[in-house]
């Protein structure tokens, strides 16, 4: 990586971070970029060259969860079931999301119920997390784990509903228990339905 790259990198990484931290501040809709570029010392035109609307930086958010459900997975060996897979998967999204704070999920989940985009990042198929999800689910189908009468596609959208609930209800709720601990009771309690 040559130094003008390096330095494209970290003004991105700059306005990221200032325009979370506003968001956090003021709440996403009270933010214009152009009170993201003051803070950051930018010019609007750099803020557009790294990201198309103040949306995108709350799905470049999202991304960085995906790229760790993904570390999560290489460290899992092939021992232990699918079930297994899937709940300490998503426990660690939930831990992931403990360590942000649940100042910032909410922001993250008014812009996403905001109705911005078609679909709303959280919910879309592309995602690594449902791609994770799926594959444990197939595999789990085919070694007679789960039930096999049941379309695969179903079994994770309910997962992933159930799961997305649990963050809307730990940001809306004041809740005795983390978050992990609140959404894997949850979670099992659904999954368990799925066992063939």
């Amino acid at each position: 990586m040559n130094q003008r790259q390096l330095n494209a990198l970290q003004t991105r990484e700059s306005i990221f971070k200032v325009a979370l931290e506003l968001f956090i501040q003021n709440g996403f809709e009270n933010v214009s970029i152009t009170d993201i570029t003051q803070k950051a010392g930018t010019a609007k035109g750099t803020f557009y060259t790294h990201f198309k609307s103040k949306d995108q930086v709350i799905v470049e958010h999202f991304k960085g969860i995906d790229r760790y459900y993904e570390e999560v997975l290489e460290k899992l060996t092939d021992e232990g079931s699918n079930y297994e897979k899937i709940i300490t998967i998503l426990r660690e999204g939930f831990l992931y999301t403990e360590n942000i704070g649940k100042e910032l999920l909410k922001v993250v989940l008014i812009n996403q119920i905001s109705g911005n985009e078609e679909i709303p990042y959280v919910m879309d198929k592309t995602r690594r997390i449902y791609r994770i999800v799926l594959k444990l689910i197939v595999d789990g189908q085919k070694s007679g784990e789960f039930v096999p009468d049941r379309d695969p596609d179903e079994l994770v959208m309910a997962i992933l509903q159930h799961y997305s609930g649990i963050y809307m209800r730990w940001c809306l709720l004041e809740e005795n228990e983390t978050l992990s601990e609140l959404g894997i009771k949850s979670l099992k309690m659904l999954i368990d339905s799925f066992k063939a």
